[in-house]
């Protein structure tokens, strides 16, 4: 488990966060292709399963989370709740 406190979020914000993790959630790390994801999911693929093998949060793919909208807060709630 990641050592962050739950980040505090709006109902919205953790709205976004499950409609996330849910479109992402049928694509394990390693068994299918990343391609079958629509392209705006593929970075949240890759920083979850990043996050998931390091037991860290993968900074490197956070600008890009950023880029799509996602706060800091929701990074990380996605990070807790996916990888």
């Amino acid at each position: 488990m990641l050592n962050i406190a739950t980040p505090r979020l709006s109902p919205a914000e953790w709205q976004d966060v499950k409609a996330t993790l849910n479109a992402v959630a049928d694509i394990r790390c390693g068994t299918r292709p990343a391609e079958q994801l629509p392209e705006r999911y593929r970075p949240v693929r890759a920083f979850l399963c990043e996050t998931g093998r390091t037991r860290r949060i993968a900074e490197a793919h956070v600008p890009d989370l950023a880029e799509q909208g996602f706060s800091r807060a929701q990074i990380e709630a996605l990070a807790l709740l996916g990888a």
